[in-house]
C-alpha cells in the first residue's frame, strides 16, 4: 500500500517540465541577489546622511497601512517626480539658464543632475541588492560636490529639450528595473538595507530640487 501511495504522488515528466518555465535572465539574477542579500549580515557605515531617511509624508496613511514596502517606496518616488515635473512647467530654453541660487547650478544643470542620480542608481542596482552600499555612501561636502560635477560633465552638451526627454527616459528605465525586483524579502526595500537606502534618498532629493526650481521661477 505504501509503495502505491508514493507512486501516486509522483508527477509525470511532462508536468515537471511544465513547472520549469524559463524566467527572464535579468529577473532571475535579481531574485538570486535578493535572496543572497536577505541572508547576508550587512555592515552599516558609522554615519548615515540625513538624505537616507524615508521621505514619506502623513498623506494617504490609510492606504499605506497594508501596502508592501516596495509599493510604498515606488509610490513616493513617483509622487516626488511629479513635483519635479510640476516645477518645470513653463520653463523654456531661455529661462532654463537661470541659476537656482547665487553661484549655483542653472535649472538646466539641476535637471542634468537629476538624470545623473537616476543613472548611477541604475548602475548600482545589482551591487546594492547583493548587500554592498552604494559607492557614494558616507561621502559629503566638497568631495560629493566634485562627484556630482564629474557626472554632470558627461551631460552638459545636452540642450534643454534633450535634457527634458532624458529626464523622463532615465526615470522610466529606473522604474522598470525596480518593478522587476521581487517584493520579498521586504527588508531589501527598507532604508536599513543598502538597496533600499539608496532608493529612499531619491524622493527627498527630488523634492529638494523641485523646490529650488519653483522658487527661482517665481522670482521677477
Amino acid at each position: 500500500m505504501a509503495s502505491k501511495k508514493k507512486a501516486a504522488k509522483k508527477k509525470s515528466p511532462a508536468k515537471k517540465a511544465a513547472k520549469r518555465k524559463a524566467v527572464a535572465p535579468a529577473k532571475k539574477a535579481v531574485k538570486k541577489a535578493a535572496k543572497k542579500s536577505a541572508k547576508k549580515t550587512v555592515k552599516k557605515p558609522a554615519k548615515k546622511p540625513a538624505s537616507s531617511k524615508p521621505s514619506f509624508t502623513p498623506a494617504f496613511n490609510a492606504q499605506r497601512a497594508d501596502a508592501h514596502a516596495k509599493d510604498l517606496l515606488l509610490f513616493e518616488m513617483q509622487r516626488a517626480r511629479v513635483a519635479v515635473q510640476a516645477a518645470l512647467q513653463g520653463v523654456t530654453g531661455g529661462s532654463a539658464d537661470r541659476p537656482v541660487r547665487e553661484g549655483g547650478w542653472t535649472i538646466r544643470e539641476v535637471v542634468l543632475h537629476l538624470i545623473a542620480r537616476d543613472k548611477v542608481r541604475l548602475e548600482e542596482l545589482e551591487r546594492t541588492l547583493g548587500g554592498e552600499f552604494a559607492s557614494w555612501t558616507g561621502i559629503e561636502g566638497a568631495e560629493m560636490a566634485s562627484i556630482n560635477e564629474w557626472h554632470l560633465g558627461e551631460l552638459r552638451h545636452l540642450d534643454w529639450d534633450a535634457a527634458l526627454r532624458l529626464l523622463q527616459t532615465k526615470r522610466d528605465e529606473l522604474m522598470t528595473a525596480l518593478a522587476a525586483v521581487p517584493a520579498d524579502p521586504a527588508a531589501v526595500w527598507s532604508p536599513e538595507h543598502p538597496f533600499g537606502r539608496m532608493l529612499h534618498a531619491l524622493p527627498t532629493h527630488d523634492h529638494h530640487h523641485a523646490a529650488q526650481i519653483k522658487r527661482v521661477r517665481t522670482l521677477k
